[in-house]
């Protein structure tokens, strides 16, 4: 289906508006009105008020026909529109966001974490055996350089998973309360503890009713585990990078 987008509407609009202003005789070239010539009765005779005084122009009534035009303005308008939106099957407008579901970014998460030593003052375990259907779609590094003061460090790496949720995978050498301010905008309340990857996680909620699971490693470094997958993957990821 053929999508009318908005701006060319609003060009269509603009256009047709304009000329049909200007035949509604409400520009400023519009022609001077027009005036009874004066008629000079014979000599002898009556004078004729009705010769001698033209009536007035009505404002009122010039008033009411700029209305009108203004009305049959529109209404060509309005034609015009539904005119198009039948001919190329409606029109959509969905501002910040495409209007067709694109495929999914793809990111090289992997390498985010092997190239985040030389740009990062820790060392994070570079994640292994992942699923090779998961879909990579994102991996960011903090730049130290331009970094808010106080933020923390942070290397990410995100994927998209069976039924189309999603999982990340972040670390940093900010303590796991300064870490998960930095995340979810507040330290959450932990739930509980479960055992993966041959490490104990703490289990908490993330943003939107989200899980996050987090642990400090030895050597400073914390790993949060978080998204909308299911336990299962949770537990793939955090076997990605055991032993660290």
């Amino acid at each position: 289906m053929r999508t009318v987008t908005v701006s060319s509407l609003t060009l269509l609009v603009h256009r047709v508006g304009d000329a049909a202003w200007e035949d509604g005789g409400v520009s400023e070239g519009a022609a001077p009105e027009r005036t009874a010539p004066e008629v000079t009765p014979p000599e002898g005779s009556a004078p004729n008020p009705a010769a001698t005084n033209p009536p007035a122009t009505n404002p009122a009534a010039r008033k009411n026909k700029t209305t009108r035009d203004m009305a049959l303005s529109m209404g060509v308008i309005v034609v015009v529109v539904l005119l198009f939106v039948g001919l190329y099957g409606g029109f959509s407008f969905s501002p910040g966001r495409p209007t067709d579901s694109g495929p999914a970014p793809t990111a090289d998460a992997i390498k985010a974490f092997a190239d985040a030593p030389r740009r990062l003052p820790f060392t994070p375990a570079v994640p292994t055996r992942v699923p090779a259907d998961w879909h990579a779609n994102s991996a960011a590094i903090t730049n130290p350089d331009t970094v808010a003061a106080g933020a923390p460090l942070t290397v990410r790496g995100g994927w998209l998973v069976t039924g189309g949720r999603f999982i990340a995978l972040v670390a940093s050498n900010s303590a796991p309360d300064e870490l998960l301010r930095s995340e979810f905008g507040a330290a959450p309340t932990d739930t509980g503890r479960v055992t993966a990857g041959g490490a104990v996680w703490t289990v908490t909620t993330g943003v939107r009713a989200e899980t996050a699971w987090y642990r400090a490693a030895p050597g400073g470094v914390t790993y949060l585990i978080t998204g909308s997958a299911d336990v299962a993957a949770f537990r793939t990821l955090a076997a990605s990078i055991a032993g660290s």
